[in-house]
């Protein structure tokens, strides 16, 4: 039985915008503006701003003039990604508690109905059951496309042998993950 759809539109959303973000990493590419009204729904880059792309890698490195705090620096756009994912969960949490809550989509303008201490219960219970597989996901979607992505250019590079290549994939996961 799948997800109730609010459940559905948040993972989906934040896969997709994990993949980009991976993309984004693994060429060197810097949004400039991530902020929540910059991330699409269907995981495209928009808003622009002030992008670039890193001549030499620096992973402080930020190409918006106006970000004094490196808030949108190359390091921290996964972490921007995410934060956008949990801003949309937050948005939507009353619709996933109760859709959890009911096994069902609410009707048109049913929440509206509810009084506020049951929106909260909703709210609760939403963020308590998707939050955490739902961020887990992101991240492991992030890693896992960039650590893709950097294969791909390692191996379309022509640096290195296979074997050489593999170990360095290798211990770059080792290390993402902790080990």
């Amino acid at each position: 039985h799948a997800p109730p759809w609010a459940e559905r539109v948040v993972r989906e959303v934040a896969l997709r915008n994990a993949r980009t973000c991976a993309l984004w990493q693994a060429y060197g590419f810097m949004h400039g503006v991530l902020n929540t009204d910059n991330i699409a729904l269907l995981g495209d880059t928009i808003d622009y701003g002030p992008y670039g792309f890193m001549d030499i890698f620096d992973d402080a490195q930020i190409c918006n003039h106006s970000d004094y705090s490196g808030r949108y620096s190359y390091r921290l756009q996964p972490t921007m990604i995410l934060y956008a994912v949990e801003k949309l969960l937050e948005a939507l949490a009353p619709v996933l508690g109760f859709e959890r809550s009911m096994d069902r989509a609410p009707r048109p303008c049913e929440l509206m109905d509810a009084d506020e201490k049951q929106i909260q219960i909703w709210a609760d219970h939403g963020m308590e059951v998707c939050a955490d597989p739902i961020r887990a996901e992101l991240k492991q979607t992030l890693l896992s496309e960039w650590s893709a992505a950097w294969l791909e250019r390692l191996l379309g590079s022509g640096v290195g042998d296979e074997a050489t290549r593999w170990r360095w994939y290798g211990a770059r996961l080792r290390q993402l993950d902790g080990d």
